[in-house]
């Protein structure tokens, strides 16, 4: 399931929960953030993905997107972005090491996009998925969301 936006969404990044964006509320800085955030689900052995992909035109404004995308009751908020050629950091956000930022942004890089961030948010159903199992996962999340 792919899609642009959602009504949650929509209101977690209207009202910047998950963090400060470092913008004024102002200037609509959130609400550019929701109407360009495309959504995918994916679920695995019970564990929900939830992948966003936004505009990340800079370093700052990729931080903003992912602490406006994060979910602070979700197990795993994990995320990787691309600014120009150089710029790209990722996170595994406790998972272990190397099976969500890096795939995540494998990813990206696959796409051939840039100035893009992806948030992917996990929700543990409660089977250990394993490495290769977590690994997979974030990948498909994240590259079902570049596909919109």
């Amino acid at each position: 399931m792919s899609k642009k936006r959602n009504a949650e969404t929509d209101s977690r990044m209207q009202s910047g929960h998950g963090g400060e964006s470092g913008h004024d509320s102002d200037d609509g800085f959130e609400e550019e953030l929701a109407s360009s955030c495309y959504v995918s689900e994916l679920v695995v052995k019970k564990s929900r993905f939830i992948a966003c992909m936004g505009p990340a035109p800079t370093a700052s404004d990729a931080f903003a997107f992912i602490a406006a995308a994060s979910e602070p009751d979700a197990r795993h908020n994990c995320w990787a972005f691309r600014v120009g050629s150089d710029l790209t950091r990722s996170s595994d956000d406790g998972e272990p090491s190397g099976t969500a930022g890096k795939p995540i942004l494998a990813s990206i890089e696959r796409s051939g996009l840039s100035h893009v961030v992806v948030v992917v948010v996990r929700y543990f159903g409660g089977i250990k998925l394993g490495a290769p199992g977590l690994t997979r996962a974030y990948s498909n999340a994240a590259s079902a969301c570049l596909k919109e």
